[in-house]
């Protein structure tokens, strides 16, 4: 493949393949370790003005460091990333605040890999822009369609006298075990910093499709849906307690149709303190692996029910499933519904949970970590993409679409 050049007689650029997945690997691995740092001194990086003056940092550079957190794209990142000199105070300035030192060393080694990446691929930084500028594709600023998406939130929020921070969804998708052919899943989905301002309203939180267990005709593995924590009743609200706020307010489940809806109960009592709520459960033989005559997709979405400030979702694919770059869609909660403009991307963060960590989200790396490790998987055999949105309109479905490979 020819190397693409630069005006002017500037550098040629290096092999697109291995360069951008350095780049992207690194600067991701960046991104994660910083929020992890920020989170673990409770920074207030959505306000870079308060986070400077609480850690004594120079409002510029508390605004890259608040930038970087916020951004998903590792070409815009880059344009928010310190010298050595920031990188060096950011540290200093971290250890001093009671991050353990594993964090900072954390930290210290993405550092240090980004700047390897820069010597081997550029040479020096600004070569190294001049490389970057060719990889992003991205559309013009969210900015115009965010503002009525933050109008709505504000509105949404008067009008249900309800809100949270964080609305997370995670899949990790990998080959069954008996039959490679079907595909498992494990899903979790939760809100972090609930808040509902009128106690005697129920609230339904999340809803999920009732799936039938089973062995099918055709002999397939048994179709099983089981709570990803063993402690809790499988017949019950598939919590994930360790990462819930306790105690949680009444949960009850009701069956809609073909759903499952989880419903927050009315109290005599606001709580005034926010609150975090995650479920999660293990599926197995949930649908193929390859195409077939019936099924050409594989479709994971996340349904918005409560007003959020950000939207994060997570999808982690085995290599074993060979699937291609997913698609996305937003649109309203019906089949056919209108499609919604959305500038945002779906970003392949790297491999495993290194740059897990996502804004205001404190114990996110910690709960993908039990996670894996309940499941008996490998994190680093799966490829990690997320999309972020800023105040996603209320009950729309967010879908990633997977093309799935011939067999």
């Amino acid at each position: 493949m020819a190397s693409r050049l630069e005006s002017d007689r500037g550098p040629a650029a290096p092999p697109t393949s291995e360069f951008e997945r350095e780049f992207r690997r690194t600067v991701q691995g960046l991104r994660g370790a910083l929020t992890e740092l920020l989170e673990a001194v409770h920074a207030d990086y959505e306000r870079p003005q308060n986070m400077a003056r609480n850690l004594g940092l120079d409002k510029s550079l508390a605004w890259r460091a608040s930038r970087i957190v916020r951004e998903s794209e590792a070409t815009e990142i880059l344009r928010h990333l310190p010298g050595a000199a920031g990188w060096n105070i950011l540290l200093d300035k971290l250890g001093k605040e009671g991050a353990e030192e594993e964090s900072v060393a954390r930290l210290g080694d993405a550092i240090e890999q980004f700047n390897e990446m820069t010597r081997t691929f550029a040479g020096d930084r600004r070569t190294l822009e001049l490389f970057v500028r060719g990889l992003s594709d991205r559309g013009p600023s969210s900015t115009e369609l965010e503002r009525p998406r933050k109008l709505a939130f504000e509105g949404n929020v008067g009008i249900w006298g309800v809100r949270a921070k964080t609305h997370a969804s995670v899949a990790i998708a990998f080959p069954n075990r008996d039959d490679a052919s079907q595909v498992d899943l494990i899903r979790i989905i939760g809100l972090s910093g609930f808040q509902r301002l009128h106690s005697e309203i129920p609230w339904l939180l999340f809803r999920r499709e009732v799936i039938e267990e089973g062995r099918d005709a055709e002999g397939k593995p048994p179709r099983i849906r089981r709570p990803l924590d063993s402690t809790v009743d499988p017949q019950g609200i598939p919590l994930i307690p360790a990462f819930c706020t306790q105690p949680l307010p009444e949960i009850s489940r009701m069956r809609v149709g073909s759903r499952m809806h989880f419903v927050l109960e009315p109290e005599r009592v606001v709580r005034t303190a926010p609150l975090d709520c995650f479920h999660g459960d293990y599926s197995t033989a949930i649908g193929p692996a390859y195409r077939t005559e019936k099924e050409s997709i594989a479709s994971l979405g996340t349904n918005i029910e409560t007003p959020v400030a950000r939207l994060v979702v997570d999808v982690l694919v085995h290599d074993d499933l060979e699937w291609q770059e997913p698609v996305l869609k937003v649109r309203g909660p019906l089949a056919g519904s209108m499609e919604l403009p959305v500038v945002e991307e779906i970003v392949t963060i790297g491999r495993g949970l290194r740059s897990i960590a996502a804004p205001r989200l404190p114990r996110y790396p910690e709960m993908l970590a039990w996670t894996f490790e309940r499941a008996g998987l490998d994190p680093s055999d799966f490829v990690h993409r997320r999309f972020v949105m800023t105040y996603p309109p209320l009950h729309s479905l967010v879908m990633v679409d997977f093309a799935l490979p011939t067999p």
